[in-house]
C-alpha cells in the first residue's frame, strides 16, 4: 500500500496474452506492472508512481491508467505497451477514479469519487478536454431502447458494474 491505499485492480489485455496490474516496489510505492502470460517476470512501467486502476485499449497496444500525486489527485495517463513515455490525457475533475474503459471508437470512459452521483466521464484516448458527462439514467434508458434495436448507445458496449458496482449484475 501506499499511504495506507491498497493497490489497485489489474486488467487482462483483450488479446489475452498480458496481465497489467498495480504492486507496491521494495520502495513501498505503489507502481504500474506489466507481465507476458509466457513469462515468469513482470516489468514495471518507470514513471508510474501511484498508479490504479490499469485498463486496456481494445488493439492490446495500450494501457490506460490513474496516477494519483501525494495530493490524492488524479491524472488520467496512458502508455504504448511496448513501452514509451507516459501521456497524461486530462486531470480528473473530483479526487481520484473508479476505473475505466477505452473503447473502440477511441473514447475513455471512466468514473470519479466526488463528483455528482451517476456521472460517467469521458476523453479521447488521445487526450483533451474531459467531454460533458454521461448521466447514469440517460445512459441506461439509452442503452435500454438501443439494446431493442441491436445496439447502444456508446456504440460498442460498456461494463457498467465496473464504474457503478453492484448495479451490473445479479445482485
Amino acid at each position: 500500500s501506499q499511504g495506507g491505499v491498497p493497490a489497485r485492480r489489474l486488467g487482462l489485455s483483450p488479446d489475452g496474452r498480458r496481465l497489467a496490474f498495480t504492486a507496491g516496489g521494495p520502495d513501498g510505492v505503489i507502481w504500474l506492472w506489466v507481465q507476458r502470460l509466457d513469462s515468469l517476470s513482470a516489468e514495471r512501467i518507470e514513471g508510474s508512481q501511484g498508479a490504479v486502476y490499469p485498463f486496456w485499449s481494445p488493439d492490446s497496444l495500450s494501457l490506460g491508467f490513474f496516477s494519483e500525486d501525494g495530493k490524492r489527485r488524479s491524472k488520467l495517463m496512458t502508455i504504448d505497451a511496448s513501452g514509451g513515455a507516459l501521456k497524461t490525457l486530462c486531470e480528473l475533475p473530483g479526487t481520484n477514479s473508479t476505473g475505466g474503459t477505452w473503447n473502440r471508437d477511441g473514447v475513455i470512459l471512466f468514473g470519479v469519487f466526488n463528483t455528482p452521483v451517476g456521472e460517467i466521464q469521458r476523453v479521447a484516448a488521445a487526450g483533451g478536454l474531459i467531454h460533458a458527462p454521461l448521466k447514469w439514467n440517460d445512459l441506461i434508458g439509452g442503452a435500454v431502447h438501443q439494446q431493442k434495436r441491436g445496439g447502444n448507445r456508446l456504440g460498442r458496449g460498456v461494463l457498467l458494474d465496473q464504474v457503478f458496482p453492484g448495479l451490473g449484475g445479479d445482485g
